[in-house]
Order: structure tokens, then C-alpha cells, then sequence
């Protein structure tokens, strides 16, 4: 069967990691090619972490995998100012900003809208997740993703299939968006 909007499979990079490692690891994820049934199957892109809690660490991180690869980001901060200093050094992709919460929403969302990018956000329970989806759009954050991150597999499924059938339905639209799931 064919996807439409096949689902992007990426790898992450700590920023901790010496730029060298980086630079490596972001090098085998472009390179990296699986033929199966005749087709070719790649890494979509690389998500940068920040570990460390230093923008400078984040931006040299973010910088050492823009010098070898040209593919989609996804920055990993919940930090504005180290979000911020990971978002000014990218290149041709509107990275992924990963992620906005009830308590830096506003920040993210003006981050988002900044250097227009969408905007994942992660909350405790799908009620408070709605409630920060609609927020964020107020905040005129429009183009969102949904952390669905869970403790277990049985949660994370549980997780997806009810909002796609909150969104589906049309009960909760605000549940609405693209998901995303870091395992």
C-alpha cells in the first residue's frame, strides 16, 4: 500500500557528542540506503538533543550537522534560549521544533512563528494536550505536532488510536495534528 505522507524515521544525536561523532553519525544517516522488495529505504533526517542545557553546545551540535548533511532537523530543547540558538544556525529545512509544554509555550510558539517552523507539543494527559494545541494556535502557532511519548508501548498505542479517533470524529478537533512519537 502507498503512503502519501509516509511517516519520517529519523535518528538522534546528543549534543554532548563530540562534533567529529556528529558529523559521522550524520553522515551515515544520509548515506544510509535499505533496498527492500525493490525499494529503497532511507533516514528521513536527524534529531539534535540537547543534553547539556548550554545554547552554545546546542548551536555547535546543530552547526556540526549542517556542515555534512542537507536533511530535515528536528531540534530537541525545552529551553527557548538554547531553542533559539539551535534554530538561528539552520540552513535550507524548517526544522522541527520539539518541544513546546504547558509551562514554555509561549516562548516555543514565539519561536515558532519567529523562524517559521512547526511547533511539537507534549503534555501530561490528551485533555491537556487539546487544551495546549488550542493555545498554541492562539498564540498563532498553526502548524503543530503532538508528542504522544509514552512511558510503554501499550500507552503510546492506546495514545495514537484515541486521538485519531478524537480527529477522525471530529470530536476533539483540536486533536487534529500529525503525531509524533520518540522511542
Amino acid at each position: 500500500k502507498t503512503f502519501i505522507h509516509e511517516p519520517g524515521i529519523m535518528t538522534a544525536v546528543p549534543d554532548t557528542m563530540p562534533a567529529d561523532r556528529i558529523k559521522e553519525i550524520t553522515t551515515d544517516v544520509r548515506d544510509y540506503v535499505l533496498t527492500r522488495i525493490g525499494t529503497d529505504l532511507r533516514l528521513n533526517g536527524i534529531a539534535i538533543r540537547c543534553e547539556s542545557g548550554s545554547p552554545g553546545e546546542f548551536s555547535r551540535a546543530v552547526e556540526a550537522v549542517e556542515a555534512v548533511a542537507d536533511l530535515p532537523e528536528v531540534l530537541m530543547s525545552s529551553d527557548p534560549l538554547c531553542m533559539e540558538a539551535g534554530l538561528a544556525i539552520c540552513g535550507n529545512y524548517r526544522p522541527l521544533i520539539h518541544v513546546a509544554t504547558p509551562e514554555n509555550y509561549k516562548e516555543m510558539c514565539r519561536l515558532a512563528k519567529k523562524y517559521s517552523c512547526p511547533v511539537a507539543i507534549r503534555a501530561g494527559t490528551l485533555d491537556l494536550l487539546a487544551d495546549l494545541s488550542s493555545k498554541c494556535a492562539a498564540e498563532g502557532a498553526n502548524h503543530l505536532v503532538l508528542d504522544l511519548t509514552a512511558p510503554s508501548l501499550h500507552s503510546v498505542l492506546n495514545f495514537t488510536t484515541t486521538v485519531r479517533q478524537h480527529a477522525v470524529m471530529r470530536q476533539t478537533p483540536a486533536l487534529g495534528y500529525p503525531v509524533f512519537l520518540d522511542c
